[in-house]
C-alpha cells in the first residue's frame, strides 16, 4: 500500500488499483487540480476489505471516498464493491468506479451494486485532469459539504 500526505484525522480517498501506471496518473493529476491532500492505495480488492475492516479495529476514520478498478487480482472491484455496499459499516461510502472497461454491462452491474458514478479511464493525461477535477468537485463540494448526498454520475 502507499500513502500520500495521509493524516488519520483528515478526509481521503482511497484508492484500489493494481495498475502502477494509473495510478501514479490520476495522483499527479488530483495534485495538479489541488486534491493532494490524502491519497491511501492499495492493490486490490481484497487489501481494500482488510484495509476497511482494520480501519474500523483500530477505530480510525473510514475515507471520504473510495475510487475503485474493476479489474483487479485476488479479489476484483465488482466483488469488493458488493461487500462494501452489503456492510452496514462501508454502505454509506461512496465510490467511483474508475475502469478501462466501458462495457455497458459492467457500467449496470457496477451501478446494480451500489457505486456512485462510474469513470472510463481515458489514455490521455489531459482528460485524466478533467477527470480529477471532476472528482475534486464531487469529493469537496457535495461528499463533504452533505455526507447524505451520494449523487450518480457517469463521466
Amino acid at each position: 500500500m502507499i500513502s500520500v500526505d495521509y493524516n488519520k484525522n483528515e478526509p481521503y480517498i482511497l484508492m484500489a488499483d493494481d495498475d502502477d501506471d494509473d495510478s501514479l496518473f490520476i495522483t499527479a493529476a488530483f495534485k495538479e487540480v489541488g486534491l493532494m491532500g490524502a491519497i491511501k492505495r492499495v492493490n486490490n480488492g481484497e487489501e481494500l476489505i482488510v484495509q476497511l475492516k482494520e480501519l474500523i479495529e483500530k477505530k480510525e476514520s473510514l475515507p471520504s471516498l473510495i475510487l475503485l478498478d474493476l479489474n483487479m487480482p485476488k479479489k476484483n472491484g465488482k466483488e469488493a464493491l458488493k461487500i462494501i455496499k452489503g456492510d452496514i459499516r462501508f454502505k454509506q461510502i461512496p465510490v467511483i468506479v474508475y475502469s478501462t472497461s466501458s462495457t455497458k454491462s459492467d457500467i449496470m452491474e457496477s451501478y446494480s451494486l451500489g457505486c456512485n458514478g462510474f469513470i472510463v479511464k481515458p489514455n490521455d493525461y489531459h482528460e485524466i485532469e478533467k477527470i480529477a477535477q471532476k472528482i475534486k468537485l464531487f469529493f469537496t463540494e457535495i461528499t463533504l459539504a452533505n455526507p447524505e448526498n451520494q449523487p450518480e454520475f457517469f463521466l
